[in-house]
């Protein structure tokens, strides 16, 4: 076998971290311990037949993929040339965009040991957002796992760009015994600062924000360990060897975070769903069926469907963790889940990583997020009951948490732009509502304000609505988009699903200013064909999405009489 043997005492020192502190284990020497030491510990499950998840899942150990991780270590070499990076140089990267498959982590942890490091786009990032992407990470170098017709139009746009096609995770995870090593000897204090991933953000209010990982950032997330016996407990504290399935695609960071962190820091299996096509009810109820689940991570919108479906529901009913986060969960399917003891509100960033919070002491209190001492954070009021969480820069936050990191220009405190009301009870004053982004904030004109993310959540809880938005920047008043269930087959549809949701319309214009009341005739019910622009986590992309029905939106208004 590969690891029976390690080759020298300097490589058995920096890879077996069995006693190392938390904090101070890199992943790449987690994993080459655990296939030392607990070769048949199981990293991850896999669909034994992608278009046929009845066929039951395949456990990958964690032998196996640190085999699969030396493989493509040494195709990274053979393909690219040896890295030869001098101190103070930049790092060699390169973008990997492939299905959701093992591919992903495999190449991260490869790139580590190589000495480069991937910067992993949005399959639903538009062309100019890949090339921006490019352009930022210096990026010249594409590799592929699957045949994608934007990736040549993003390479033709970047001088001196080259187009790679990865092995298959067939070619990567066969016969391990057989894998040579590819030895990393670095120790904690030699690799912290060594860049190993870059993620972006959505682009939803502009171009997509770019942001580094190191090795000493992936590793912060291990000291959430140090706390895992807290009372009350904290979201991360699941069971280990749970089976978690994250429909969260693993090329944005929650997804990553789970495919590497919740697997080496905190012993849970991650189960992956089919790799191809659109995350969809259907495709998660199959995961759900087969994947013999202990939990699962999911945008609000894929718990919400699943909840419309009987199957769906009762398969949720019997998990123990429904982790949810990336924007509020309707009241109607988050007091579901309450009534089955199993919400577990979520919160992360882009450029925070995971954030440590502690999971609901009442499950009646599933909409609101406690935060850790450690998370350093202040509420500074902005608007009516909303409040900007704001990270101050303290001894806890500099050790715990990546946001200084991140953005080395947050000096004193980082503004994370995210609203949030405080709890009515007093005594649960420590308790905090996510509301939405201060960029969320609608202005009429006439600076008239208004913020509708508690309106826009009470509309997603009557049947038919998958999601609703408001909005009128710089408009005189505001209008509203309705995405529906199913398709209206004829206008009367359309109209009878406007008079469903106008109860909980007439309700919201009793108690704003006649400005701010939403009329009849400013709003619209999407075509079925036409959904909302959703971001790569899966939440909705406000601004492409009124972008997308810019022209419709301008109908209504001059249909209605406004300019």
């Amino acid at each position: 076998m590969a690891y029976t043997k390690i080759d020298s005492p300097v490589e058995e020192k920096f890879n077996d971290v069995r006693s190392a502190p938390y904090g101070q284990r890199l992943m790449t020497s987690i994993i080459d311990s655990y296939a030392e030491h607990e070769p048949d510990r199981v990293y991850a499950s896999i669909p034994i037949n992608d278009d046929d998840l009845s066929q039951g899942y395949r456990d990958i150990s964690f032998f196996q993929f640190a085999a699969a991780i030396n493989r493509a270590a040494h195709w990274l070499d053979s393909t690219l040339g040896k890295v030869d990076r001098k101190p103070g140089d930049p790092f060699d990267t390169f973008a990997y965009t492939g299905p959701r498959d093992l591919r992903y982590p495999i190449l991260v942890v490869a790139a580590s040991k190589v000495g480069r490091r991937v910067v992993m786009p949005s399959l639903l990032a538009s062309v100019e957002a890949q090339v921006h992407i490019a352009n930022v990470a210096r990026c010249t170098t594409f590799i592929c796992g699957a045949d994608y017709p934007f990736i040549p139009a993003v390479a033709n746009q970047i001088p001196g760009s080259k187009i790679f096609k990865a092995p298959s995770w067939e070619e990567l995870l066969a016969e391990p015994d057989s894998a040579p090593r590819y030895p990393y000897t670095k120790s904690f204090e030699e690799a912290k600062n060594d860049e190993i991933f870059i993620f972006h953000t959505s682009g939803s209010t502009g171009l997509p924000k770019v942001y580094t990982t190191t090795q000493g950032m992936q590793a912060r997330i291990d000291k959430t360990n140090e706390f895992k016996n807290d009372k009350p407990r904290i979201v991360v504290d699941m069971e280990p060897g749970s089976r978690i399935y994250c429909s969260i695609p693993v090329f944005h960071s929650a997804g990553m975070n789970l495919a590497l962190s919740s697997t080496l820091h905190f012993g849970q299996i991650f189960v992956y769903g089919p790799s191809k096509g659109p995350v969809s009810r259907e495709a998660a109820i199959e995961v759900y069926k087969y994947g013999k689940l202990d939990g699962g991570v999911h945008p609000p919108f894929l718990i919400e469907d699943m909840l419309r479906d009987p199957v769906g529901r009762d398969l949720l009913s019997k998990i123990k963790y429904a982790m949810f986060g990336g924007a509020p969960l309707s009241k109607a399917a988050g007091d579901t889940l309450a009534s089955f003891g199993n919400a577990f509100p979520a919160m992360g960033s882009t450029e925070g990583s995971v954030w440590i919070t502690h999971a609901p002491v009442d499950q009646r209190d599933w909409q609101y997020y406690s935060f850790h001492r450690v998370m350093s954070v202040e509420f500074e009021h902005h608007v009516g009951p909303y409040h900007e969480l704001i990270i101050k820069r303290t001894p806890l936050s500099e050790a715990y948490t990546v946001f200084f990191d991140a953005v080395p220009s947050a000096k004193d405190e980082f503004r994370t732009k995210d609203l949030y009301s405080r709890h009515p009870d007093p005594a649960k004053s420590h308790l905090w509502k996510y509301e939405g982004r201060t960029d969320d904030l609608v202005v009429l004109s006439g600076e008239v304000k208004m913020y509708a993310a508690t309106l826009e959540e009470q509309l997603r809880s009557v049947p038919g609505v998958k999601h609703a938005l408001v909005g009128g920047q710089q408009r005189p008043v505001p209008f509203l988009l309705i995405e529906p269930v199913d398709e209206p087959q004829t206008e009367e549809q359309a109209q009878k699903l406007l008079s469903d949701i106008w109860p909980a319309i007439e309700e919201h214009n009793r108690n704003v200013l006649e400005t701010t009341q939403l009329r009849w005739q400013l709003a619209m019910v999407a075509p079925k064909d036409r959904p909302f622009v959703r971001s790569g986590k899966g939440s909705v992309d406000r601004r492409n999405t009124f972008k997308e029905f810019e022209k419709e939106i301008a109908q209504l208004y001059e249909q209605a009489g406004f300019k």
